[in-house]
Formats: structure tokens, C-alpha cells, sequence
């Protein structure tokens, strides 16, 4: 083993900001040498990837075009027995209702900044507003 306790998330966390802050002094203010970038920049020039293939371009047009919309992957046989099954559902006024509700969207409540005065959404008033106003006087 080479640590002698488990290694947890915290622990990581730690050990990988304490590393980065000595990487970080380690190179601050250093001047790269020519030869080093001019390394660097012939290791990046001319590599270029693979072209697709036919064969996974037609594969990706195919996937991209099966999701396009609710029924366009099913066969005309599926859809058919899908229409036929629906036509002859009835719904109650109970189901149409929720339904609207649904389409509709339910107002969310919302309160009033006293500093800003602008009606905000209950769920990010406590962030930007109220205490946290950047038009708040103090």
C-alpha cells in the first residue's frame, strides 16, 4: 500500500489544489526556452485526424434522422395500429383538465425586491435579491 489511510474525495481534492498551487509557483515568471516552444509547435504541426468514412457518415445521418420526431422510427404497420387503438379512447373531463393545466403551466409565485423593485421567481429571489440586492443601500 502506499498511503497508510484511505484516500476520499477531500483527501484528493486537497492533494490536487496543493499541487496545482506548487506547479503554479514553479512556473510563474519562468520564460520558456525558444527550443522548447519550437518542440511543442512541431509536435502539433501536420497532425491531422482520419476523414469520416462513408459508411459512418451514412451511419450518423441515419441515427440523426430516426430522431427528428415522436413517430418517425416507427414502421407504417406500428403507427397504424397506434391510430386505430386512439380513435376509439374517450377521455374524462377530469383528464381533459389536467391536461390544459399542463399546457398551460402553472404560475409560479414571485415576490417583490424592495430594492429593485422587480417581481423575481421564488426559487432565485434569495440569491440575487433581498439581502443579496446589488441595489441594496447600507
Amino acid at each position: 500500500k502506499r498511503y497508510k489511510s484511505k484516500i476520499t474525495s477531500r483527501i484528493y481534492k486537497t492533494l490536487r489544489e496543493e499541487y496545482a498551487a506548487y506547479i503554479s509557483k514553479l512556473n510563474t515568471g519562468r520564460i520558456q526556452p525558444p527550443e522548447e516552444k519550437a518542440k511543442q509547435l512541431a509536435a502539433q504541426i501536420g497532425r491531422k485526424r482520419a476523414p469520416f468514412s462513408d459508411e459512418w457518415k451514412e451511419n450518423l445521418s441515419k441515427n440523426h434522422k430516426s430522431k427528428t420526431g415522436y413517430d418517425c422510427s416507427l414502421s407504417e404497420e406500428t403507427k397504424k395500429k397506434i391510430s386505430e387503438k386512439a380513435k376509439g379512447r374517450t377521455q374524462t373531463a377530469e383528464t381533459i383538465e389536467r391536461r390544459v393545466e399542463k399546457l398551460r403551466g402553472v404560475p409560479r409565485p414571485k415576490l417583490l425586491c424592495p430594492h429593485c423593485n422587480q417581481l423575481i421567481a421564488v426559487n432565485t429571489y434569495p440569491r440575487w435579491h433581498g439581502d443579496n440586492c446589488k441595489y441594496k443601500k447600507d
